[in-house]
């Protein structure tokens, strides 16, 4: 809601940070069957699409195209790892590391705004240009799962892999599990002291 009222608001090309086969279908007012994009992607991304094309905004999508394939079998060997971690506490940093590790690019600034949706971005963007302008819509604070894709690029020190993996387990299953949408989840994690404190012993940023 926050972004669509800050989008109301302001004139300029928006650079979204949405895959371009989604972006392109969802424009043309096509149906996503035959993507197989998970539905909550979609729910997340239509009304603003929506929004952005009814108030005749431009638009550039600057995400990579979306592999339904990979992210089920992305989001299965996690699930693997917190199963492990939780029921038979073995935790092998080299798994984690693999399981996280991604190809980070730098977001090419297309376009007036560039909105970023994750802490990870965020927070690599802000480390290169310590002088770059920006707003943000609402507290970014990181999931654990954030801070697991941190480690794996050796922007946090593999010394906290433990911990971040016993929050990521709490983050899974009493949050994610627990709660009817991942906003939901994602604002009680927000809410958890013990988290929190975690983050400044670590000297980790929340963005605000």
């Amino acid at each position: 809601r926050r972004l669509a009222g800050f989008i109301e608001e302001t004139q300029g090309l928006f650079a979204v940070p949405i895959p371009r086969n989604v972006c392109q279908a969802l424009l043309e007012g096509r149906g996503l069957p035959e993507l197989d994009i998970p539905g909550g992607y979609i729910r997340l991304w239509h009304p603003i699409l929506r929004l952005l094309r009814r108030l005749e905004r431009r638009i550039h999508c600057y995400a990579g195209v979306m592999d339904p394939a990979e992210v089920r079998s992305r989001v299965a060997e996690i699930a693997s790892l917190l199963i492990k971690a939780d029921v038979y506490d073995r935790i092998d940093p080299e798994e984690w590391i693999t399981a996280f590790k991604r190809e980070v690019k730098p977001i090419q600034a297309i376009g007036d705004f560039v909105v970023v949706d994750n802490y990870v971005d965020a927070y690599l963007e802000l480390r290169r240009n310590k002088d770059a302008d920006y707003i943000t819509l609402d507290e970014i604070v990181p999931t654990p799962f954030d801070l697991l894709t941190l480690i794996s690029l050796n922007e946090l020190p593999l010394r906290l892999l433990q911990p971040v993996v016993r929050f990521a387990v709490v983050f899974f299953n009493e949050y994610l599990l627990k709660s009817p949408t991942i906003t939901r989840a994602y604002r009680m994690l927000k809410r958890d002291e013990e988290y929190r404190v975690f983050l400044g012993e670590n000297n980790i940023r929340i963005i605000r």
